[in-house]
């Protein structure tokens, strides 16, 4: 198994390192996933925007892997129309 550090960046507020020992791309790219929807989840509740990035160090400290998820939401109706009674 190798050594990993996961930093997590929400909206440019740094979590992390988190230290994790995974063995292979596949298990690293499940806990990425993992760990990219689950934040999304709890953190997207009363938000029309958010930007999740999520960046994977190896023992070394080099940079192996990389993952985001951006979310923007917005009206396209005008206002007013949608302030008119019925």
């Amino acid at each position: 198994m190798a050594h990993y550090y996961f930093d997590v960046f929400n909206d440019g507020a740094l979590y992390g390192p988190v230290a994790m020992e995974l063995e292979g791309r596949e298990a690293v790219e499940r806990e990425a996933h993992r760990i990219l929807s689950d934040m999304a989840r709890d953190d997207l509740r009363g938000r029309d925007a958010m930007s999740i990035v999520l960046e994977l160090r190896d023992a070394q400290g080099q940079s192996v892997f990389v993952g985001s998820v951006t979310f923007v939401s917005r009206w396209l109706e005008r206002r007013q129309e949608l302030e008119r009674p019925a």
